[in-house]
């Protein structure tokens, strides 16, 4: 997940955006895949910006606190 995470942030420009619509759970190791993409990418100005997360990963942005540290995004409505 790390190496095609780095792929898309090497031709990203101004933000990241990770839909999380699909995610259910996330352990230890995809926090800190998450987190260390956030570091690499704030390096290089870039944000990255979450959206669309289900309760459940609501719950978890909340508890680890990357709520704070990653902007949330709602997703448009058409």
């Amino acid at each position: 997940m790390r190496e095609a995470l780095l792929s898309v942030l090497l031709r990203s420009r101004r933000t990241l955006i990770f839909d999380l619509s699909g995610v259910t759970f996330c352990d230890g190791s995809g926090w800190r895949i998450l987190v260390g993409i956030q570091n690499r990418a704030r390096s290089m100005g870039i944000t990255v910006a979450l959206t669309a997360p289900r309760p459940s990963m609501s719950r978890l942005l909340r508890i680890t606190g990357v709520d704070r540290s990653m902007p949330l995004l709602r997703p448009s409505t058409r």
